[in-house]
């Protein structure tokens, strides 16, 4: 008789990158990243100063284009990366 279990992870996130086409300095790092924490639905961001990329890791319901919206209205042109969306 078998006496283990099976133990079920459900793993919602998901991960969309963006490529940031005005990106200056470490100020812009700061308040990208605090635009996107502060958006429904995101639960990581990582902001890659150097490559102009940003990472979000965002659950299912969170909209792509409103996260882009909002970072246009605080100055940042992004665009997100064909191949990363997944939405």
């Amino acid at each position: 008789m078998w006496h283990g279990y099976v133990q079920w992870h459900y793993h919602s996130d998901m991960k969309t990158e963006f490529t940031i086409h005005n990106i200056e300095c470490q100020s812009c790092v700061i308040m990208i990243e605090s635009v996107c924490e502060d958006f429904p639905g995101v639960t990581q961001v990582k902001v890659r100063a150097r490559q102009a990329k940003l990472l979000v890791e965002h659950n299912q319901n969170m909209s792509i284009l409103a996260l882009q919206e909002a970072l246009t209205t605080a100055g940042y042109s992004v665009t997100p990366d064909k191949k990363s969306v997944h939405e």
